[in-house]
């Protein structure tokens, strides 16, 4: 029996230990000690053989033995989903589809990510969208000749914070986490004459490039903190889409929109401005896609 429990020994130092108890009892004739000495050495094997087996077993593996999530160092980059999902949902209706630009009305969400450890991350966000075109307007007196309106206007934010995650269940995971962010939002409104609905700078000039009046004025300037909460589904290694949900505390300031004539005559404040604190809900990363590296 002796021979036969050799040929089973690992090659470990410390198994050899164990062996050497389990040696030890079976050559006693008392049966009792027989079986202590067996439970010992099978106490040691459990002992130093199951820590590694744990080990292998945390990290997620799809067929092929690719790892599925990102560990500590890994990168990750992502956008918000939710413009191209629309448009590609609405291909096939008559509904209004335009194509998932970032304008200033319409921004798109960039992000990133660093893994400080295999379950912590530090995040950060881009908001950005712009806006700039001219169209042009028959002139009044001459209607071979045409007037100008030039829109341009930056829609933009950042973001910086940590986040949390909490595997639910092999590739589906959970996460908590936490950003400050600030950001500037152009005028959304109508034109001081009330016949247009402009966003940003507005200028209008005449057939021979001369401006007849400028409007200008009237961006928010916002500082926030908020808390998140998310889910994270991983469909290949590497890559996963992800859904989260926020409430932002803030404080924003918005300045008074101005029209200006370029005759000589008074500029005029038509919008007045002002500044705000609340609270709001943060529904901008309703569906996001991220790749990891």
């Amino acid at each position: 029996m002796t021979a036969k429990i050799q040929l089973l020994l690992p090659y470990s130092t410390q198994l050899d230990y164990c062996y050497i108890i389990a040696t030890f009892g079976l050559n006693l004739k008392n049966i009792f000690m027989k079986k202590i000495a067996l439970v010992t050495f099978v106490f040691c094997v459990s002992a130093f053989v199951a820590p590694s087996m744990a080990q292998t077993s945390d990290v997620l593996v799809n067929k092929k033995g690719t790892p599925i999530l990102p560990v500590a160092g890994d990168w990750g980059i992502g956008i918000s989903a939710s413009p191209f999902l629309e448009y590609a949902g609405n291909i096939f209706t008559d509904a209004y589809n335009p194509a998932p630009v970032f304008t200033s009305a319409r921004p798109g969400y960039l992000y990133g990510k660093y893994y400080l450890s295999d379950n912590t991350a530090v995040r950060g966000g881009l908001r950005i969208g712009m806006t700039s075109h001219t169209d042009k307007i028959v002139n009044i007196l001459d209607n071979q000749k045409y007037d100008k309106e030039n829109i341009s206007s930056l829609n933009l934010g950042i973001s910086i914070g940590i986040e949390k995650y909490k595997t639910i269940k092999n590739r589906l995971r959970g996460y908590y986490g936490a950003d400050i962010l600030v950001s500037k939002n152009p005028y959304i409104g109508m034109s001081y004459d009330g016949s247009t609905f402009i966003q940003g700078k507005f200028k209008y000039s005449n057939p021979d490039g001369e401006t007849l009046y400028t409007e200008k004025g009237g961006n928010t300037y916002t500082l926030g903190a908020q808390g998140v909460i998310g889910l994270e589904y991983f469909f290949a290694p590497k890559m996963s889409i992800s859904s989260e949900f926020g409430i932002m505390f803030y404080g924003s300031t918005t300045g008074d929109r101005t029209y200006i004539p370029e005759d000589g005559t008074p500029e005029v404040n038509f919008n007045p401005g002002g500044s705000a604190f609340g609270i709001t809900t943060n529904t901008t990363s309703l569906i996001n896609l991220f790749f990891y590296f």
